[in-house]
């Protein structure tokens, strides 16, 4: 390939991606997204946090999704030895060395102890056209600790309280499989169960968004082995 462009953008390998987009890459190649922007700020990791580690620090792995983004690892200086920033990215068609942020969240393990909580919480939505990304969250402040990466698409923010407060859905045409990102961009109704067991994660949710003046529903679940060591949790979550 040389330093030619890659016109079949789709089929770049972890290694590719590194080598003629990330590979000493500057500020001014690097395209943050509204919705990533929110994101940055929301979880407290910072633009010029994250701008840095793509542009000075080593990252520790890339990982091409089934959606075709990347997802770059990196140790957090700033945090405990465990935890792991992930900046999900795209290159960029027109430019080689050129990369565009969907979305960045912070991981790591955590050991408290268990209780059993349950609350009802109103949500409110956000949708970014650009991205494809919607997100759903609680209204008002909380302090962010952490995402539960619950399916490739499907993002769970928690608060310092191991409590999920926000909801964020990537390729949110995709997931619910509809063709037009208009929909989208009205008020979607939800209702999502979330059960934390010792054991399994649990996310079961509906979807009530109007297509053609027609509201249908859209059914999404997702199930994931309980790693964090999450509290147990009994969570009913709708839309304000």
């Amino acid at each position: 390939m040389g330093n030619n462009k890659i016109n079949n953008i789709n089929n770049l390998s972890e290694k590719e991606f590194y080598r003629y987009h990330l590979k000493d890459i500057t500020r001014e190649q690097i395209d943050i997204s509204a919705h990533a922007t929110k994101k940055i700020n929301s979880r407290h990791i910072g633009i010029e946090h994250t701008l840095s580690l793509l542009t000075e620090s080593f990252h520790k792995k890339i990982h091409k999704n089934e959606d075709g983004d990347f997802e770059v690892h990196y140790n957090s200086p700033n945090k405990k030895d465990n935890d792991i920033i992930v900046i999900i990215a795209i290159p960029l068609i027109e430019h080689s060395k050129s990369i565009r942020i969907i979305t960045v969240y912070n991981y790591g393990d955590s050991m408290i102890e268990e209780k059993n909580v349950r609350q009802y919480l109103k949500m409110k939505q956000d949708y970014d056209v650009q991205t494809d990304a919607l997100f759903f969250f609680v209204p008002g402040d909380y302090d962010y600790k952490k995402t539960v990466r619950m399916s490739e698409d499907l993002l769970l923010d928690l608060d310092q309280n191991e409590v999920p407060v926000a909801i964020e859905i990537l390729h949110a045409s995709k997931v619910f499989g509809i063709n037009s990102k208009y929909p989208l961009t009205q008020p979607i109704g939800i209702v999502i169960n979330i059960d934390i067991a010792e054991d399994l994660i649990t996310l079961e949710a509906h979807f009530k968004i109007i297509i053609r003046q027609k509201t249908e529903l859209r059914p999404v679940k997702a199930e994931i082995n309980n790693l964090f060591n999450l509290p147990k949790l009994d969570m009913h979550i709708a839309t304000a």
